[in-house]
């Protein structure tokens, strides 16, 4: 298959990183049977994998272990140590690190993502040598395995279901790699614009399906897979054309930039308002909007810090003002 090259920064993919991390800090600070938790969970975190496809590249496993799972061993440590003492849970609690059952037993549980994410790139890569010009090959296979193995847990060690299950994403995002380009490169405010109401359209639609019953992808509770497959495609392509008339800005690229330390971040002021201020449900569920910009001050404070200085910070998931190197 032949795929459009081009060196340009696509715009549209920082602002599409930008708002998605937002709705994941929001959407963890809400009740699961809330209506808008549920639309925003049907696509905020398929969109990183489609993203991933879109923007995919070779890379060696040592690259792909040093800047997903050094952050992921780093934050572990740290978020297992806070729940040993403020949960009195067991010192056991550390070998769940392995993430041998497809579960983490622990606060800081978006953390998942991280190994699925590696697991996934790699997976990618492996495919995309063996099947080359026949990828698509593996995504109807991947989505045949989801429908029939996603609750099935004999396939929850390492993940696996929800890597399969991500992995739809990644490679529908390498398929439609060209037409994204091409979509950028091109601006079109009318495509933008009708884009965006379908993709509203289908949220509500999505979220009526399924009110009162909570979505989770690390969960293991989508309800109907075949709908999420289905609406949470839809919902990532018609975010992403919605974004496509967006220009460039300067925050929006630095937030791009260090999605991965916001998402791992977020959660610890979480369990700083459930343990130790004891603050009530309304303003708890409403502290996530708080929160996402409190993540991105200490984000601009670290960038003015260490700019002049040749300090690598990619353990804490930190990518102060250089090139996006991969989706997350």
């Amino acid at each position: 298959m032949k795929k459009t090259i081009t060196n340009k920064r696509l715009d549209y993919i920082d602002w599409a990183k930008a708002l998605s991390i937002f709705f994941i800090v929001i959407a963890h600070f809400l009740k699961e049977e809330h209506i808008l938790r549920i639309m925003l969970y049907s696509f905020h975190v398929p969109i990183f994998f489609l993203i991933s496809g879109i923007l995919f590249k070779q890379n060696s496993f040592t690259k792909l272990f040093k800047r997903i799972i050094i952050p992921y061993i780093f934050y572990y440590l740290v978020s297992s140590i806070l729940v040993i003492i403020l949960d009195n849970k067991p010192v056991s609690i550390l070998l769940d690190i392995f993430y041998f059952d497809g579960k983490l037993d622990l606060w800081n549980s978006v953390l998942w993502f991280l190994p699925c994410y590696y697991i996934v790139m790699n997976l990618m890569s492996i495919l995309l040598r063996l099947f080359k010009d026949k990828i698509w090959v593996t995504l109807i296979v991947s989505i045949i395995i989801s429908i029939f193995f996603f609750y099935n847990d004999t396939l929850r060690y390492f993940g696996l279901n929800k890597c399969i299950l991500l992995y739809n994403y990644c490679c529908l995002g390498y398929l439609l790699k060209n037409v994204f380009t091409k979509v950028s490169l091109h601006k079109n405010n009318k495509t933008a614009i009708i884009s965006f109401i379908l993709f509203i359209l289908t949220l509500i639609v999505y979220g009526t399906i399924n009110q009162g019953n909570p979505i989770s992808i690390n969960g293991n509770d989508i309800n109907n897979i075949i709908v999420y497959i289905l609406f949470s495609a839809a919902e990532c392509i018609l975010f992403l054309l919605a974004l496509s008339c967006t220009k460039e800005n300067r925050l929006i690229k630095i937030i791009s930039n260090n999605t991965l330390f916001i998402m791992c971040t977020h959660l610890f002021f979480r369990i700083c308002l459930r343990k130790i201020l004891n603050v009530s449900s309304l303003i708890y569920q409403l502290s996530g909007i708080f929160v996402f910009i409190f993540e991105i001050l200490i984000v601009l404070c670290i960038a003015k810090c260490f700019k002049s200085n040749k300090i690598n910070l990619k353990f804490l998931g930190l990518n102060i003002d250089k090139e996006r190197d991969m989706a997350i």
